[in-house]
């Protein structure tokens, strides 16, 4: 086992020599990506929209040293390859001089459209409020009174400035005032300086969560889904959303009945093309797959609960069952397209996982993990 601290300089020569055989597969990992385009614009595109989920696989094309690879590969790992040792942040500072302020649009489309521009006049923070969610913190204390007249599919931008200095301020505000025309408001922007008014806009936005949940009918609960789009096309995407539902007639589900009824609904109305509601696609190579089996594990637990679990890491139920009473697969290759069923839902998955290390033919293995070495991330 080694240990490496990446704000020691020495520690890279040393990892360099005590750790040869990772040192030069990462090297090795490295130039086979660079010299792929195909591959390094597929990581770049995919890390620009989100990279939380699995090993952060981005680290060979934004760091050159095979210890800051490592060292950032962690991130996702889940103890798969070591463990961070110690670990020091770099920190944003909180700027003293802050405008905060509310800007209100005719509809979430407009809304979207706003971000770039705002972004590109400094706004250090957007966040995005559509009808409903404003309509759940309309009657908070310290809420503008204007969020009651809006219209029905309006929608709302809190944008925040922030510099050291007055002088700072003045020229985000002039970069904001230049691009007012382009911004569709549906109101004068109005923003303030007061730290308590300040504090209640984010307040009521970091609660906001809670405030939705709030409202929902009695005897439902909330389902809450992280769905990540590029900037420029996040209007088209919600509004593409918003409309397919009231093309088929779909009500936005709040419970786990609710969700597997409007998935069957869909499985009926996609039969005749062959489309199927639920599509996810896992690729990890030769990595160990383990956020896959994380969240196979949370589907089996949540659904069918412990025993089945247990029979299921035991192999009295087969990884291939499906359950409900549906057939089981006559092949238990994973590593091309199928059609599967989630709760009795049709699903179509695309799963290319290592099996070895996860053992997903012919079996489903418990957790087994092994560190190879503990790295010191600063």
């Amino acid at each position: 086992m080694s240990e490496c601290n990446t704000e020691n300089a020495a520690d890279y020569e040393r990892f360099k020599t005590e750790s040869a055989p990772i040192y030069n597969k990462l090297k090795e990992l490295r130039e086979l990506i660079l010299n792929d385009n195909a591959a390094y614009e597929k990581i770049r595109q995919k890390y620009q929209t989100k990279n939380t989920v699995g090993y952060s696989v981005n680290a060979f094309i934004d760091f050159e040293e095979p210890m800051d690879i490592m060292a950032h590969l962690l991130v996702g790992a889940e103890g798969t390859l070591g463990f961070i040792a110690e670990a020091v942040l770099q920190t944003v500072p909180d700027y003293p001089e802050k405008l905060t302020g509310m800007l209100y649009f005719s509809d979430i489309y407009m809304a979207c459209q706003a971000i770039r521009p705002l972004t590109n006049a400094g706004a250090a923070a957007v966040e995005l409020m559509d009808r409903a969610s404003l309509q759940s913190i309309e009657n908070m204390a310290g809420m503008p009174e204007v969020i009651k007249t809006l219209p029905e599919n309006a929608a709302a931008l809190l944008v925040e400035f922030q510099g050291n200095t007055q002088d700072e301020l003045k020229q985000q505000m002039d970069a904001f005032m230049a691009i007012t025309h382009e911004l569709s408001l549906l109101h004068e922007a109005e923003f303030t300086a007061k730290p308590a008014e300040q504090a209640a806009f984010w307040k009521v936005r970091k609660g906001m969560f809670p405030a939705v949940g709030a409202v929902r009918a009695s005897g439902t609960s909330v389902i809450l889904e992280d769905v990540a789009f590029p900037v420029d096309s996040l209007g088209d995407a919600i509004t593409d959303l918003q409309d397919m539902f009231k093309q088929h007639g779909y009500q936005v589900p709040t419970t786990w009945q609710a969700l597997m009824s409007l998935s069957a609904k869909m499985a009926t109305d996609m039969k005749a093309s062959g489309g199927k509601p639920w599509c996810g696609g896992i690729g990890s190579g030769t990595a160990s797959g383990w956020p896959a089996t994380d969240w196979l594990e949370e589907v089996v637990l949540g659904t069918y609960g412990g025993q089945v679990y247990d029979d299921w890491i035991s192999h009295k139920v087969k990884f291939t069952v499906r359950f409900r009473g549906r057939d089981s697969y006559e092949s238990n290759d994973f590593s091309t397209p199928r059609s599967t069923m989630c709760s009795g839902i049709p699903c179509c998955f695309h799963v290319s996982i290592n099996a070895q290390s996860i053992g997903l033919r012919n079996k489903c293995l418990p957790r087994r993990r092994t560190n190879a070495s503990s790295i010191s991330v600063k």
